[in-house]
């Protein structure tokens, strides 16, 4: 039986004991373990031992496999799940899926090896409406862990951020256009934000496709007033104490009707996110410096996701 470790550091003139081939196969193959139901992965290339793994203990854990370019790190992660496969069978997939993320071609052999257990799926940002699709439901969509990679999110501002954003969805479903109404009054409100008319057209080919011309354009008579605590927009050299009155020179704004079934989970996304945004600011909920390179991820980043994610119910 092999026992890893030393007990003590070797000295000069210590006595050097070379092992024998048996016990390097010993450690090779783990003899004398609990769980030694192992597989088959190649040979030492000095005595030419037979090199096996231990099934559990290599599948129950995270794995790496390190080396230089061209050193065979791709073909031993293909050798060590083909002999996986071969070694236990159809009866694997019962309980257990396996997701290769395959940028060379190198991995395409093992969906060879199993053609009626598996698919091999071609994803390509390239083409104007993408290739084939990896399919996602929409529950395992909408959850912020996946949005969070998607998106790059960082820890602290905005993985937080995209957490409310799922939380509100799930409470408030389909009431996009309400949500869509209350954050323009709260635009505003008696908080305002310099950024928020910038942030809001950002969507309005989204929300209103038909009217975007002239909804830009009622949003551009507005301008930008700072001078003391006094920070607020105008129009025309007018200020207004209310919603109501911001709201009155935008009618084509005002009459917008979001239909969210015309919305594709993308093009929710970024309107949900952006309204969030403009809603969190206005209420000081968030810092905009901390959420806006969010927003501009979500909205560079959609259209390659397009191309090669298909949510589906």
């Amino acid at each position: 039986k092999f026992k890893s470790g030393i007990k003590y550091l070797p000295m000069i003139q210590d006595e050097l004991h070379l092992i024998s081939d048996k016990l390097i196969s010993a450690v090779y193959s783990f003899e004398g373990k609990v769980d030694a139901k192992t597989i088959h992965i190649g040979k030492s290339l000095l005595e030419e031992i037979p090199i096996h793994i231990p099934i559990n203990g290599i599948f129950n854990s995270h794995i790496g496999i390190f080396g230089n370019t061209g050193s065979g790190k791709s073909n031993s992660l293909a050798k060590i799940y083909s002999e996986l496969f071969t070694c236990i069978g159809k009866r694997l997939f019962k309980k257990s899926m396996f997701v290769f993320i395959d940028f060379n071609g190198e991995y395409k052999p093992i969906h060879n090896q199993l053609n009626d257990k598996s698919n091999y799926i071609v994803l390509d940002t390239h083409l104007k409406n993408g290739n084939q699709k990896l399919k996602i439901k929409k529950s395992e969509f909408w959850d912020v862990e996946l949005l969070s990679v998607l998106f790059s999110a960082t820890e602290k501002t905005q993985k937080p951020f995209l957490n409310i954003l799922v939380r509100n969805r799930l409470k408030y479903g389909d009431e996009l256009n309400d949500y869509f109404h209350e954050t323009i009054r709260v635009m505003f409100g008696q908080n305002q934000h310099r950024e928020t008319i910038s942030v809001l057209r950002s969507i309005i080919n989204i929300v209103n496709p038909a009217k975007s011309k002239e909804i830009n354009s009622e949003l551009s008579e507005f301008s930008w007033y700072s001078k003391g605590e006094s920070n607020k927009y105008y129009r025309n050299g007018s200020f207004y104490n209310t919603p109501d009155g911001y709201l009155a020179h935008l009618p084509s704004l005002t009459d917008t009707n979001i239909d969210i079934e015309t919305l594709s989970s993308f093009q929710q996304i970024i309107v949900r996110a952006t309204l969030q945004l403009i809603n969190s600011v206005s209420r000081n909920y968030v810092q905009y410096e901390h959420i806006s390179p969010l927003i501009a991820k979500i909205n560079a980043s959609t259209g390659s996701l397009e191309k090669v994610i298909e949510i589906i119910d």
